[in-house]
């Protein structure tokens, strides 16, 4: 671990967000632990408002704090991305994750952290919607939960960054994935066909769930499987997507979908669109909680179509940008082969 690679202005602003989240979460942590002991030791009013207010602190802190985590797994590699241009012969973010065991956990750390916050964002927007706050203590204490992974991701992410060698020759992502194993050399490694029909099946029923879920437990299905559909759809662009992108079969890549250069704006959004989908998801399935804890309070079918719109655009809207590609070359083209099918 250098500290020189601070002088990279890429990794210094993700060093930054990574410690603004922090500063955000210790704040929201320390109002949370006071709004918990008051609330369980209130006998009074003056007490309870109390710690009325000091979870009011927590909670604009730890909005701020879970708005800049739902953004870091994007951000990292975005910015890896930007400094892979630093190293020779690295063309994508794979260069950066690939150097040492620091960077996938990073990432895996970093997917924690901005799914709990965004379901921690959804069960707090459903109790704030109340007159009188019914979720306080469980709120503040599972801020902490949320806090304590803000942490790790930010140690996480700086050990990673900081622990990159600019001086290191890097290889061809396909390559590097052929030598490790994880990429068979030739177009016949992928089964697209078989991937393909996966990925459609589980749209579809997710769409069609999430269309007509008017209750918290068909919802609660349609979500999971927003959520598959987000892992099938990271497999399905990086295996079949960006090659029919970049018009190269062993081009089996996710990381080279953000190359602007080569992707284009496409590649961009459809990393962009996974990761919104996701994040949203979560969120739903915090509302769907939400929507549990208070069912004797709250009006189920009212906050179940509410939350449903935006992620069955998403859903919509990435389902269809991640075949886009395979339209486009087959338009351009005249055929539809699958890589591999």
């Amino acid at each position: 671990m250098t500290f020189e690679n601070l002088t990279n202005p890429w990794i210094f602003a993700r060093i930054v967000i990574a410690l603004a989240g922090v500063v955000l979460a210790s704040i929201a942590a320390r109002a949370a632990l006071g709004a918990a002991r008051m609330d369980a030791r209130a006998s009074s009013d003056e007490p309870s408002l109390s710690a009325e207010r000091s979870f009011e602190l927590a909670s604009v802190a730890l909005w701020l704090a879970l708005g800049l985590e739902s953004l870091s797994v994007f951000a990292s590699i975005v910015v890896a991305d930007r400094v892979s241009s630093s190293i020779r012969g690295a063309q994508c973010a794979f260069a950066i994750f690939d150097q040492g065991a620091w960077g996938p956990r990073a990432l895996a750390i970093g997917t924690l952290a901005a799914c709990a916050a965004a379901m921690w964002q959804g069960v707090a927007r459903v109790d704030l919607q109340r007159a009188k706050s019914a979720l306080r203590r469980p709120l503040a204490l599972s801020a902490l939960v949320c806090v304590a992974l803000v942490w790790l991701d930010a140690a996480a992410t700086s050990i990673a960054f900081l622990s990159v060698d600019l001086r290191a020759h890097a290889s061809c992502c396909a390559a590097s994935l052929v030598q490790q194993g994880l990429l068979r050399a030739g177009a016949e490694g992928g089964d697209g066909v078989s991937l393909t029909l996966a990925i459609l099946g589980v749209w579809c029923i997710g769409v069609g769930l999430v269309a007509r879920s008017r209750s918290a437990r068909w919802a609660t299905v349609g979500t999971v499987f927003s959520l598959i559909f987000v892992v099938l759809g990271v497999v399905f662009a990086r295996d079949v997507s960006a090659p029919y992108l970049f018009e190269a079969p062993l081009r089996r890549c996710a990381y080279c979908l953000l190359r602007w250069r080569d992707a284009g704006l496409l590649g961009g959004a459809i990393v962009g669109l996974l990761t919104a989908l996701a994040l949203t998801a979560a969120h739903r399935l915090g509302t769907i909680l939400a929507v549990f804890l208070l069912r004797e309070s709250l009006s189920t079918e009212s906050t179940i179509v509410r939350t449903r719109w935006r992620l069955l655009a998403l859903l919509l809207v990435c389902g269809a940008a991640i075949v886009l590609p395979v339209i486009r070359y087959g338009a351009m083209t005249g055929t539809l082969r699958l890589w591999g099918g």
